[in-house]
């Protein structure tokens, strides 16, 4: 069922419904750490960066999903890049955040990234499980790190190597 995705690199024309995309997933209040998107220039400029390499879902012409590396700066860390993903609710359980996530991890070589690393909240068993089965494993945890909406959760830090240097 997920063969009609189109899984591909993003471009200035997918800003807004990355956006879109992005805020939705936000919203939900249960996924990220913020609770909607920033504004579409700031996408943008994100999205646009040198530091960052970005795939997208696409379904008829809708993105659906997206995950992206952005590769830190200060010198002696250039080589550790931080990915962010999300899936809409309406394409969760297909697939996608797996073709996503093997998508950007091959994109990682052209920023120079060898080190991966994300956080997830202990709360999300599908996201850390399909992290595991692409190689992350747990570095630390943050208990309590998040108290939202009277809830607290854990924060979870992932790491997978590309290549040790």
């Amino acid at each position: 069922m997920g063969s009609e995705i189109d899984i591909r690199r993003s471009g200035p024309a997918d800003v807004p419904g990355l956006r879109a995309c992005l805020d939705g997933v936000a919203r939900e209040r249960r996924f990220l750490s913020m609770l909607e998107a920033p504004s579409v220039a700031d996408v943008g400029e994100f999205a646009g960066s040198p530091d960052v390499a970005q795939v997208v879902a696409v379904d008829a012409g809708t993105i659906v999903g997206w995950a992206d590396v952005r590769r830190l700066r200060p010198p002696g860390f250039t080589h550790r890049g931080q990915l962010g993903m999300g899936i809409a609710a309406s394409h969760r359980g297909r697939g996608i955040g797996s073709r996503l996530l093997a998508a950007v991890i091959a994109l990682c070589p052209s920023l120079g990234v060898t080190r991966l690393e994300l956080t997830v909240f202990g709360s999300n068993a599908a996201a850390r499980r399909l992290y595991e089965r692409h190689g992350f494993v747990v570095e630390g945890e943050l208990p309590g790190a998040r108290v939202l909406d009277g809830a607290s959760d854990d924060v979870l830090l992932m790491v997978r190597w590309i290549a040790r240097t």
